[in-house]
């Protein structure tokens, strides 16, 4: 990444055939996404753009760092950020954490200072150099608030071949094997009622931060071999010293993918039990078990997006006539 004219395209094409012939792998690259949404549109008009440039680069973030194993792009979505805060003038709170989320799927960032020698008059951005260190600056303070570690790249093209080789190992070092990166499991989760309302935790999870501090039914994972309905009835007297039985399945299936990180991802079944007390007996939640808290609530009177997605669903099942 860097500012415009700053030699990122004709980086990314020196990486890929770098990629190919060192790592022998075939790399989706990703061209920048502001010379293909912007089409000519004048400064004014660019303003106006900026959301969509950005929106349409973290969608692309999202789809193409999960379709291959080594993906490159252009540009990325916390440069992007840098141009939308300058046409638009704002900070925008909840745009920079997807953006923080986005970036934490990269395992290595590049940014290239400003490189008059390929800088163009494309029409679409102001070429000045007042501009160019104002985009500069945006984005090395962006880089610094979301944490990103960055190298800079300059006098690439002199590099020898050892210094290639060199490079891109250590820019794919952090990046774990396809079959390390994806991970998927089933769980399954129980619906106990108590008049109108149902017996809920909070989770507590350092490693999905999306799911991190959100209100769940209790329940896990299904170890290998357990059946579903045993795994609600263990995991709800793990998580709340409730002893219950399973009565039946709902026909509801939630499926979640989380991002952990680091090009990781989870990629979950959730199946639903309804789920009867059979012993009424709490202890003190512990986050051994990933509960922070647990309540008996209404589902009315939880705020959906507190809740981890699907439950509303599993709920208004058994409740359903």
């Amino acid at each position: 990444m860097g500012p415009h004219g700053a030699g990122k395209t004709t980086l990314c094409r020196a990486v890929e055939n770098r990629i190919r012939t060192v790592l022998h792998e075939l790399p989706v690259v990703v061209p920048d996404v502001a010379r293909h949404r912007l089409q000519g549109a004048a400064s004014g008009e660019g303003r106006i753009a900026q959301d969509d440039i950005i929106e349409t680069q973290l969608r692309i973030e999202g789809l193409f760092a999960q379709a291959s194993d080594v993906v490159v792009f252009d540009n990325t979505s916390a440069g992007h950020l840098a141009y939308h805060r300058y046409w638009n003038g704002i900070e925008n709170e909840a745009l920079r954490e997807r953006v923080a989320a986005s970036m934490a799927g990269y395992s290595a960032v590049l940014w290239l200072p400003p490189n008059p020698a390929h800088l163009v008059d494309d029409g679409l951005r102001p070429t000045d150099p007042a501009f160019q260190a104002e985009i500069t600056e945006r984005q090395r303070t962006i880089l610094a608030e979301l944490n990103v570690t960055f190298e800079v790249v300059e006098d690439w093209s002199a590099w020898t071949d050892a210094e290639w080789d060199v490079g891109l190992r250590r820019w794919t070092a952090t990046r774990p094997e396809r079959e390390e990166r994806r991970k998927q499991y089933v769980t399954a989760v129980g619906v106990v009622r108590r008049g109108d309302d149902v017996l809920f935790v909070k989770r507590h999870d350092e490693r999905i931060r999306a799911a991190d501090a959100r209100w769940d039914l209790p329940g896990g994972r299904v170890e290998f071999g357990e059946a579903p309905a045993l795994t609600v009835e263990r995991e709800i007297f793990e998580e709340t010293g409730y002893l219950v039985q399973c009565e039946r399945p709902l026909r509801a299936v939630q499926s979640n993918r989380w991002q952990l990180g680091d090009l990781r991802e989870e990629h979950v079944l959730v199946l639903g039990f309804e789920a009867s007390i059979m012993v009424e007996h709490a202890f003190d939640v512990s986050t051994d078990h990933g509960v922070a808290d647990i309540r008996w609530a209404s589902l009315s009177s939880m705020a959906e997006e507190n809740l981890l997605p699907g439950i509303a669903t599993f709920v208004a099942e058994s409740f359903a006539p």
